[in-house]
């Protein structure tokens, strides 16, 4: 035990207070064992803006944080990679000092990643024009060895391009993908707009380990829509995030279930669909019927699914809706909770009982933080509600952490994902600094006797 500035009258004091009893209050504090002060940026800056984002990060066998996302540069968009270890620190090995850029061709946008623990190979899933099938926007993945380098076997050079649909002109767009331990195959979220009609379309695609894509239309394919995020169902199956365009909360989509061959679950819902406003569902706080909601991201938990966000501009509360994982029965809509934009999600069942993390962005005046939400889920109920313990500063809020901007611009930064490790809950996303100059960076709490916060660090 490390007690200052008096290392003995510090000691004895605390000392008797844990010998009295268990301290009565804890409150999240950033780490100072991570990078110092809790926090840590990493600029790229290749030019084109030095608008550098990640949009997600992966924990890989060596326990190593590698966050990925896009970096600009003067000859166009790159993939970024940044290792950190589990001080905040950056790991060699990755590169030459824990950061790699590669041209992957992925030259629309970088969208997502996920970590292969058996083959202890990174993926990456993006948009790609210039090297499309034929002119047109594709989808496009790459696979990388752990030092971050191209996997030569998969591809060409590491990388594959792939249609969401054929046989017309096409925009594909992908958003989120999973790998099925099962079968070593990848599933992708995705929508297809085709040129001419104008109509965004919700498709699932699964990736073959010959590379063969298959292709199945989501729900309601008439309707402007698109699958936005993913999760594995077990025994067998996906969940998907389907958001429908439209300003109404009626429209804002729903849950879309598949099997493992890839058809509708018949007995989740109508034919694998479960709307967030469809009739039965219980709704609570101020949904408002023309308001639309921005759901982002999926959770599991106690037998409920989850799709968290927000109710959109001007108030960004947080909202979610609610199915249970058998039938699609038990739904539940609530609005109206503290001010967070979500850009992620994690259902905590190991660690903690029935915790859900929300994490995104945080307005703060002109400014927008880092932050993060725990929801507490209650077994008789569909419903999260939020954990007011969790930020003992401000009881209900979501905790925010700020990063340093330029002198002339206001600090804005936000989380893309949210984890949990060893009581610790590390944010990791992009802070920026000036104009559009963005960073990658992460930051970590951790959970502190309220002695050693009044004084006794």
């Amino acid at each position: 035990m490390n007690c200052f500035p008096s290392p003995m009258a510090r000691c004895a004091i605390l000392l008797a207070g844990l010998a009295a009893g268990p301290l009565q209050a804890q409150e999240n504090i950033l780490d100072p064992s991570y990078s110092g002060d809790g926090r840590q940026t990493v600029s790229f800056d290749q030019g084109g803006g030095n608008n550098d984002r990640p949009v997600d990060a992966i924990r890989t066998n060596s326990l190593m944080t590698v966050l990925v996302g896009n970096v600009t540069s003067a000859a166009g968009n790159r993939v970024g990679l940044v290792r950190l270890d589990l001080n905040g620190n950056l790991s060699p090995g990755l590169g030459v000092d824990g950061t790699r850029i590669l041209d992957l061709c992925m030259d629309v946008a970088v969208r997502d990643a996920f970590y292969s623990t058996g083959s202890n190979k990174i993926y990456v899933l993006g948009e790609t024009i210039t090297c499309s099938v034929d002119g047109t926007r594709d989808g496009r993945i790459a696979r990388l060895l752990a030092d971050g380098s191209p996997d030569p076997t998969f591809g060409v050079d590491g990388a594959l391009s792939f249609r969401l649909q054929d046989g017309e002109q096409t925009v594909d767009r992908v958003f989120s993908m999973l790998e099925d331990a099962s079968n070593g195959q990848i599933v992708v979220a995705g929508s297809v707009v085709s040129q001419g009609q104008g109509l965004e379309r919700p498709v699932a695609v699964r990736l073959t380990g010959a590379g063969v894509n298959a292709v199945v239309f989501g729900p309601h394919s008439s309707d402007n829509g698109r699958l936005v995020d993913v999760q594995r169902v077990l025994p067998s199956g996906y969940l998907f995030l389907f958001q429908r365009d439209g300003n109404a909360l009626a429209r804002s989509g729903g849950f879309f279930r598949l099997d493992i061959d890839f058809m509708p679950v018949g007995t989740f819902g109508s034919f694998g669909f479960v709307g967030i406003a469809d009739s039965g569902v219980q709704i609570e706080g101020g949904c408002s019927a023309d308001r639309r909601l921005v759901l982002r991201r999926l959770a599991t938990t106690l037998g409920h699914h989850y799709i968290l966000g927000d109710d959109g501009f001007p108030s960004n509360s947080l909202a979610y809706a609610s199915v249970a994982m058998a039938g699609g029965a038990g739904r539940a809509l609530r609005c109206g909770g503290p001010g967070i934009v979500v850009q992620a999600a994690l259902a905590d069942d190991i660690n903690e009982a029935a915790s859900v993390y929300v994490a995104g962005s945080c307005p703060l005046g002109r400014r927008t933080a880092m932050c993060v939400q725990r929801l507490l889920k209650r077994i008789e109920s569909p419903l999260l509600d939020v954990d007011p313990t969790f930020n003992s500063a401000e009881p209900g809020a979501a905790l925010s952490v700020e990063f340093p901007a330029d002198q002339a611009s206001e600090p804005s930064s936000e989380a893309v994902v949210v984890q949990r490790r060893n009581g610790r809950t590390l944010l990791l996303g992009s802070r920026r600094w000036s104009g559009s100059d963005r960073d990658f960076a992460a930051a970590q709490f951790f959970r502190a006797p309220s002695l050693l916060r009044d004084g006794f660090e």
